[in-house]
């Protein structure tokens, strides 16, 4: 008798990728077969910004770029109520696969794969995937902030490895949200400390000048892209 499909399990397309996956899996990091140090995943995370500054601030100023835009054109409008809200929507939906594609370089860097600024583009095909994903998150932390405040705070964390699992391993959008869930929980007060020295650092960059964030804020999200491959592993690439 077969045993049944995993339903978490990448599409056959992606499994026959000419990529070869690095790192954990999923059905292991939903059991909770791994562990990590904090300490281990900064050094890593430290390591592997050495050469990737460029590649994450260029990927990083389009954000910039599309924020400055948006703020100019609100200005512009004023006064125009509808104006002003269409410029919003439009420059929100552009930043969530902008935002999308600077996590995405971050993993695969992790990943040892080559990547390059202009590939923080790479996601607008699934803006809708990316879009409803974060809705649909954002709408459960909400709800969680506002019932008890704890489940809302569990949720953000637990759902740090969502978008990954969305475009990486290509899963629906609600199984993206679960497996990350599920990882996360295992372990979740040392995903929350994690969360809490990269804050640190990120803020103690910010008070040198804002001169350290050059540094800080690659390592971060370089720290994450390290976990989500040493823990779920990575399957495709920017290409």
């Amino acid at each position: 008798m077969t045993e049944p499909n995993n339903p978490y399990e990448a599409p056959e397309s992606l499994l026959e990728s000419s990529v070869e996956s690095v790192g954990g899996s999923v059905e292991s990091a939903i059991r909770g077969e791994y562990s990590f140090k904090i300490g281990e995943v900064l050094g890593e995370a430290w390591e592997l910004s050495n050469g990737f500054k460029g590649t994450f601030w260029g990927a990083t100023l389009l954000l910039i770029a599309v924020n400055i835009g948006a703020g100019v054109l609100t200005n512009l409008v004023e006064g125009n109520t509808i104006a002003r809200g269409v410029i919003q929507i439009g420059s929100t939906l552009l930043l969530y696969p902008l935002n999308a594609g600077v996590v995405m370089l971050c993993v695969y860097r992790a990943a040892g794969r080559q990547v390059q600024a202009a590939q923080v583009t790479a996601y607008f095909p699934q803006i809708i995937r990316i879009v409803l994903l974060n809705i649909v998150a954002s709408v459960l932390i909400l709800v969680g902030l506002l019932l008890f405040v704890l489940p809302g705070i569990y949720l953000a964390i637990g759902y740090m490895f969502a978008i990954p699992l969305l475009l990486d391993k290509n899963l629906k959008i609600w199984d993206a949200l679960e497996v990350s869930r599920k990882t996360v929980t295992h372990y979740w007060f040392r995903y929350l400390g994690l969360g809490l020295v990269l804050g640190f650092i990120v803020m103690f960059g910010a008070v040198l000048l804002g001169i350290g964030l050059i540094w800080a804020v690659p390592l971060a999200g370089l720290a994450i892209g390290v976990l989500y491959v040493r823990v779920l592993g990575a399957d495709g690439d920017m290409g």
